[in-house]
């Protein structure tokens, strides 16, 4: 078979969704352009092997930049960007995004310019939590899809305008843009490489809001989309992941036992933070198994995949008797954290202040869950806020007073189907 007879037959494979066949026939063929080595390296990250697609795809980015062609090499350098973001290497996915940077300045705008707006402001939401980059973006976005036709930008642009209205606690508003922005993704219209961040982005989101109607709904869609790409690739062992998350709250810990770090364990190299963040569901589950020990390497495994297993380790700490050190642990990651994430950590720095008798402490920091759930005004954020009421009225020795909040916390978390916290209002 000539070469371009093999080129030929990987490229129609490929088009046809037969990943291994494409692969194959391009791994054969004794000289690759740099459309090609991109091809390859695309056939391998859908076969799940991402530390050799992103080899294949330095390669081709390397070919684009040597023949001038800074409108592809820029791409890819975003691609890599992406990738090396994923798994938790902020340090460089930012070079990258500067190499794509570089590239483009002083051209005219094109599409790799969207694409490097979209870059740079989800980077920024979701190191800084500042939405002010992510609004003003959204708009040059949406000018960009018009001017080139381009379905991707569009759907970038509604991503960020929702994720900005989110962060500005215009929920309602917000997840309707998010919706909107995943009618070109299930058209096929967007890479899979940046359909499956959008939709890890969005159930990360409903995960920090409590809000696990949301998620679930968002889970359901994200196999829904992924389950015919391919068996193999990332984006499957992701769903798993943030299925068994919510399976935990529903109460099947065996099935978070049996199969969580098999899961998180495959994610590693590929998809670090998720990774971890399944590590730190497992260490969560053996706490409240009273494993205390299994929890501790549990969130061992998550901080060595780069990501801080929070509030669970405070929490072990204080299992542990440790309430100032559990305290202290809580105000550090607090320190850097944006107003969502602050609705996941203001419960447990109510608990650790309580075990530690400082109950006017405990009362500020519930005072100051009140206020996030007051903005953003999601179920599970407002039943965390009335259960922190409840602890500190308790604590004040006014059961009277606590029990509206206990019984507003319980209906809520039943109707999330959160069986833990349920039973711990219960209690």
């Amino acid at each position: 078979m000539s070469t371009q007879t093999m080129l030929v037959t990987a490229r129609e494979a490929f088009a046809r969704g037969e990943w291994r066949t494409a692969r194959e026939q391009l791994e054969t063929a004794p000289s690759l352009g740099a459309a090609d080595l991109d091809l390859l390296s695309r056939a391998t990250w859908f076969l799940g092997d991402v530390a050799e697609s992103m080899q294949q795809a330095e390669r081709a980015f390397a070919a684009h930049e040597s023949a001038g062609r800074a409108e592809e090499a820029a791409q890819l350098a975003m691609r890599l960007a992406l990738a090396w973001g994923t798994r938790a290497d902020f340090v460089i996915a930012a070079a990258w995004l500067g190499r794509a940077r570089r590239l483009l300045e002083g051209r005219p705008e094109c599409v790799a310019t969207g694409y490097l707006l979209y870059s740079q402001a989800s980077q920024v939401l979701e190191i800084e939590g500042d939405a002010e980059l992510s609004r003003s973006s959204a708009v040059r976005l949406t000018s960009l899809a018009t001017t080139f036709d381009d379905p991707t930008l569009a759907c970038f642009s509604r991503v960020l305008r929702g994720m900005a209205l989110i962060r500005d606690g215009h929920i309602g508003e917000g997840f309707s843009s998010l919706d909107e922005a995943m009618l070109p993704v299930l058209a096929g219209q967007v890479e899979p490489e940046w359909a499956g961040d959008v939709y890890c982005s969005v159930i990360h989101v409903c995960e920090g809001l409590a809000d696990l109607a949301r998620m679930r709904a968002w889970t359901n869609a994200l196999e829904t989309w992924a389950q015919p790409l391919s068996r193999e690739f990332m984006y499957a062992g992701v769903t798993r992941v943030h299925q068994l998350q919510l399976l935990g709250a529903e109460g099947d810990w065996d099935a978070i036992e049996a199969e969580m770090a098999a899961s998180s364990q495959a994610l590693l190299g590929a998809h670090n933070w998720l990774a971890g963040t399944g590590f730190t569901e497992l260490g969560d589950i053996r706490r409240l198994r009273g494993d205390l020990a299994g929890a501790d390497d549990a969130y061992a495994r998550a901080r060595a995949a780069g990501v801080d297993p929070q509030p669970g380790h405070a929490l072990l700490l204080l299992e542990q008797g440790r309430a100032e050190e559990a305290l202290a642990s809580l105000q550090d990651a607090i320190g850097g954290a944006g107003q969502v994430e602050r609705g996941r950590l203001l419960l447990p720095m109510v608990e650790a202040a309580l075990a530690g008798g400082d109950t006017a402490l405990a009362a500020r920091h519930a005072a100051d869950l009140g206020k996030v759930a007051e903005r953003y005004s999601t179920p599970g954020l407002l039943a965390r806020a009335a259960q922190a009421r409840a602890a500190v009225l308790l604590a004040e020795d006014r059961p009277a007073e606590a029990l509206p909040h206990l019984e507003s916390a319980v209906l809520t978390f039943r109707e999330q189907r959160y069986r833990h916290a349920t039973a711990r209002v219960h209690e």
